[in-house]
Protein backbone atom coordinates (compact mmCIF):
# COMPACT_ATOMS: atom_id res chain seq x y z
CA UNK A 1 0.00 0.00 0.00
CA UNK A 2 2.49 2.49 0.72
CA UNK A 3 4.00 1.90 -2.59
CA UNK A 4 0.97 2.15 -4.74
CA UNK A 5 0.63 5.78 -2.44
CA UNK A 6 4.59 6.88 -3.22
CA UNK A 7 3.93 5.84 -7.22
CA UNK A 8 0.55 8.19 -7.10
CA UNK A 9 2.46 11.00 -5.68
CA UNK A 10 5.65 10.63 -8.04
CA UNK A 11 2.92 10.34 -11.29
CA UNK A 12 1.23 13.69 -10.06
CA UNK A 13 4.37 15.29 -9.30
CA UNK A 14 5.69 14.45 -12.51
CA UNK A 15 2.30 15.26 -14.39
CA UNK A 16 2.21 18.96 -12.89
CA UNK A 17 5.88 19.54 -14.32
CA UNK A 18 4.99 18.88 -18.06
CA UNK A 19 3.02 22.33 -18.15
CA UNK A 20 4.06 24.92 -20.47
CA UNK A 21 4.93 27.67 -19.11
CA UNK A 22 2.55 29.30 -21.91
CA UNK A 23 -0.85 28.27 -20.49
CA UNK A 24 0.39 29.04 -16.62
CA UNK A 25 0.05 32.92 -16.78
CA UNK A 26 1.65 34.65 -19.87
CA UNK A 27 0.66 34.46 -23.51
CA UNK A 28 3.74 34.90 -25.53
CA UNK A 29 5.90 33.96 -28.73
CA UNK A 30 9.28 35.85 -28.16
CA UNK A 31 12.07 33.99 -26.21
CA UNK A 32 15.14 35.68 -23.63
CA UNK A 33 15.31 39.44 -24.95
CA UNK A 34 18.62 39.65 -26.91
CA UNK A 35 18.50 43.35 -28.77
CA UNK A 36 16.51 46.05 -30.44
CA UNK A 37 16.39 47.27 -33.67
CA UNK A 38 16.79 51.08 -34.34
CA UNK A 39 13.57 52.87 -34.51
CA UNK A 40 13.86 56.36 -36.74
CA UNK A 41 12.15 59.45 -35.68
CA UNK A 42 8.42 58.72 -36.03
CA UNK A 43 5.22 56.72 -34.77
CA UNK A 44 5.76 53.06 -34.12
CA UNK A 45 3.90 50.24 -32.91
CA UNK A 46 5.13 46.72 -32.61
CA UNK A 47 2.91 44.30 -32.09
CA UNK A 48 2.00 40.86 -31.45
CA UNK A 49 -0.66 39.04 -32.75
CA UNK A 50 -2.85 36.05 -30.84
CA UNK A 51 -5.10 34.17 -33.64
CA UNK A 52 -7.94 32.87 -32.74
CA UNK A 53 -7.37 29.61 -32.75
CA UNK A 54 -4.32 30.16 -30.44
CA UNK A 55 -6.64 32.00 -27.30
CA UNK A 56 -9.80 29.54 -27.18
CA UNK A 57 -7.93 27.34 -24.55
CA UNK A 58 -8.10 31.32 -22.80
CA UNK A 59 -11.77 31.72 -23.41
CA UNK A 60 -13.02 33.56 -20.35
CA UNK A 61 -9.78 34.06 -18.79
CA UNK A 62 -8.66 38.14 -18.35
CA UNK A 63 -5.32 40.01 -19.60
CA UNK A 64 -4.57 41.71 -16.39
CA UNK A 65 -1.04 43.46 -17.46
CA UNK A 66 0.97 43.72 -20.72
CA UNK A 67 4.40 42.89 -20.20
CA UNK A 68 7.20 44.24 -22.07
CA UNK A 69 11.10 45.11 -22.65
CA UNK A 70 11.97 48.75 -23.57
CA UNK A 71 16.45 49.21 -24.27
CA UNK A 72 16.01 53.06 -24.33
CA UNK A 73 12.66 54.97 -23.30
CA UNK A 74 10.86 56.80 -25.82
CA UNK A 75 9.46 60.50 -25.83
CA UNK A 76 6.57 58.40 -24.82
CA UNK A 77 4.65 54.89 -25.02
CA UNK A 78 1.05 53.49 -24.76
CA UNK A 79 -0.01 50.00 -24.20
CA UNK A 80 -2.58 49.44 -27.27
CA UNK A 81 -5.03 46.18 -27.75
CA UNK A 82 -7.08 45.62 -30.25
CA UNK A 83 -9.77 42.71 -31.66
CA UNK A 84 -8.84 41.94 -34.65
CA UNK A 85 -11.65 39.51 -36.06
CA UNK A 86 -13.36 42.27 -37.67
CA UNK A 87 -11.50 41.51 -41.25
CA UNK A 88 -9.11 44.80 -41.27
CA UNK A 89 -5.88 44.51 -39.43
CA UNK A 90 -4.99 45.54 -37.12
CA UNK A 91 -8.81 45.30 -36.19
CA UNK A 92 -10.98 47.56 -33.52
CA UNK A 93 -8.92 49.29 -31.11
CA UNK A 94 -10.42 47.65 -27.00
CA UNK A 95 -7.82 49.70 -25.23
CA UNK A 96 -5.30 52.09 -24.82
CA UNK A 97 -2.95 53.30 -21.63
CA UNK A 98 -0.61 55.26 -21.24
CA UNK A 99 2.68 54.06 -19.88
CA UNK A 100 4.94 57.28 -17.79
CA UNK A 101 7.38 55.41 -15.54
CA UNK A 102 9.07 52.84 -18.22
CA UNK A 103 12.55 51.40 -17.11
CA UNK A 104 14.87 51.62 -19.84
CA UNK A 105 16.54 47.58 -20.18
CA UNK A 106 14.18 46.60 -18.29
CA UNK A 107 10.93 44.69 -18.61
CA UNK A 108 8.23 47.44 -18.21
CA UNK A 109 4.59 45.97 -16.73
CA UNK A 110 1.31 47.85 -17.68
CA UNK A 111 -1.57 46.93 -15.45
CA UNK A 112 -4.94 47.48 -17.50
CA UNK A 113 -7.64 49.89 -16.10
CA UNK A 114 -9.94 46.60 -16.33
CA UNK A 115 -9.08 43.52 -16.85
CA UNK A 116 -9.72 42.54 -20.68
CA UNK A 117 -11.78 39.21 -21.00
CA UNK A 118 -10.35 36.95 -23.60
CA UNK A 119 -13.66 35.96 -25.84
CA UNK A 120 -12.10 33.99 -28.14
CA UNK A 121 -11.53 36.57 -30.90
CA UNK A 122 -7.99 36.95 -32.44
CA UNK A 123 -6.13 39.88 -30.33
CA UNK A 124 -3.02 42.22 -31.51
CA UNK A 125 -1.13 43.92 -28.37
CA UNK A 126 1.23 46.87 -29.26
CA UNK A 127 3.22 49.29 -27.95
CA UNK A 128 2.77 52.64 -29.61
CA UNK A 129 6.18 54.67 -29.35
CA UNK A 130 6.66 58.59 -30.21
CA UNK A 131 10.62 58.64 -31.15
CA UNK A 132 12.31 61.88 -31.84
CA UNK A 133 15.54 60.67 -33.07
CA UNK A 134 16.96 57.35 -33.92
CA UNK A 135 17.43 54.65 -30.63
CA UNK A 136 17.03 51.01 -29.91
CA UNK A 137 13.51 51.32 -27.75
CA UNK A 138 11.69 48.08 -28.23
CA UNK A 139 13.16 44.59 -26.88
CA UNK A 140 13.47 41.19 -29.08
CA UNK A 141 14.57 37.84 -28.53
CA UNK A 142 16.72 36.53 -31.44
CA UNK A 143 14.71 34.87 -33.28
CA UNK A 144 13.09 32.76 -35.47
CA UNK A 145 10.05 34.75 -35.94
CA UNK A 146 6.85 32.76 -34.91
CA UNK A 147 4.28 32.69 -37.94
CA UNK A 148 1.42 33.13 -35.91
CA UNK A 149 2.31 37.02 -35.57
CA UNK A 150 5.29 37.61 -33.07
CA UNK A 151 6.66 40.65 -34.99
CA UNK A 152 4.21 42.96 -35.96
CA UNK A 153 5.15 46.54 -37.14
CA UNK A 154 3.77 49.58 -37.72
CA UNK A 155 5.04 52.78 -39.08
CA UNK A 156 3.84 56.57 -39.34
CA UNK A 157 6.16 56.82 -42.15
CA UNK A 158 3.90 54.65 -44.56
CA UNK A 159 1.20 54.45 -42.43
CA UNK A 160 1.32 50.25 -43.22
CA UNK A 161 1.50 46.86 -40.46
CA UNK A 162 3.69 44.93 -42.24
CA UNK A 163 5.79 41.86 -40.04
CA UNK A 164 9.49 42.94 -39.32
CA UNK A 165 10.82 40.27 -41.53
CA UNK A 166 9.17 41.82 -44.15
CA UNK A 167 10.60 45.46 -43.09
CA UNK A 168 13.85 44.47 -42.11
CA UNK A 169 14.78 40.63 -43.36
CA UNK A 170 15.59 40.29 -39.73
CA UNK A 171 13.43 37.01 -37.70
CA UNK A 172 12.56 38.33 -34.50
CA UNK A 173 9.75 38.25 -32.20
CA UNK A 174 8.96 41.19 -29.97
CA UNK A 175 9.48 41.09 -26.24
CA UNK A 176 5.75 41.72 -25.90
CA UNK A 177 3.43 39.58 -23.40
CA UNK A 178 -0.01 39.77 -21.54
CA UNK A 179 -0.16 38.30 -18.98
CA UNK A 180 -3.40 36.53 -17.69
CA UNK A 181 -5.39 36.42 -14.25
Amino acid sequence: MRYLILLLFLSATITSCDKDPILEDELYYDGANSNAPNFDAGLFVPAVEFPSSFLNDYSGEEIRAVKFYMYEAPVSAEVVIYNSDQGDFPGTEIYRGSYSSLQPGAWNVHVLSEGLVIDGNSLVIGISIENDETKQIMGCDAGPRDSRGGDWLFEDSDNDWLSFLDRSTDSINWNIRAELR
